[in-house]
C-alpha cells in the first residue's frame, strides 16, 4: 500500500511503529553488535520497531543493502540469507511492544536471541525479533497494522 494511500486509510492518524517479516532461507550464524555471535535457524521471523518521525526514511533505510551496520536488525538484514517479504505499519496507539507483546501472548513465536533490538526497551521485552511458528498477519490487523509499501 502505498504513502498516500496509508493516509487515506489513518488520515488522523500517524504511523508510529512497524512489523518487519523476514524469511532466513538457511540457518546461519551471524556477529551481531555487542550481542556477539548469535545463531538463527531458517524461517520466518518478525522485528518490531518504531520510527515517530520520518517513517518513510526508516523504512527505506531497513530495505537498503547500502547503509551502516547500527541497529541489530541491520545485521540480520545484511546477511545474503535474509529477506524482507512484508512490512506491516502501525498507528500511533500500537507501540512496538504492542505488537512483540502481542506476539508473545499467542504463542506463535519464540525468541531467538534474548535482548535482540530490545537495547533501549522500558517495557522489559524479552526481544525485539521473533521467531514466527505460524502467520501473523490476523493478528496484526487486530492490532490496527495494514500492509506498507
Amino acid at each position: 500500500m502505498s504513502n498516500k494511500k496509508l493516509a487515506q486509510v489513518w488520515p488522523e492518524r500517524k504511523l508510529s511503529a512497524y512489523a518487519l517479516v523476514i524469511t532466513l532461507s538457511c540457518n546461519v550464524r551471524l556477529r551481531v553488535g555487542k550481542l556477539g555471535l548469535c545463531r538463527f535457524d531458517a524461517g520466518n521471523y518478525v522485528y518490531a520497531g518504531s520510527a515517530k518521525r520520518a517513517f518513510d526514511a526508516r523504512i527505506r533505510r531497513h530495505l537498503s543493502s547500502e547503509k551502516r551496520l547500527h541497529w541489530h536488525v541491520d545485521y540480520l538484514l545484511a546477511s545474503e540469507y535474509a529477506t524482507v517479504r512484508k512490512v506491516w505499519a502501525f498507528p500511533e496507539t500500537t507501540t512496538e511492544c504492542g505488537i512483540i507483546g502481542a506476539l508473545v501472548t499467542s504463542g506463535a513465536v519464540n525468541v531467538p536471541v534474548a535482548g535482540f533490538g530490545a537495547g533501549d526497551c522500558r517495557n522489559r521485552c524479552p526481544a525485539h525479533l521473533v521467531r514466527l511458528s505460524k502467520k501473523a498477519d490476523g493478528l496484526f490487523k487486530r492490532l490496527g497494522g495494514q500492509p506498507y509499501g
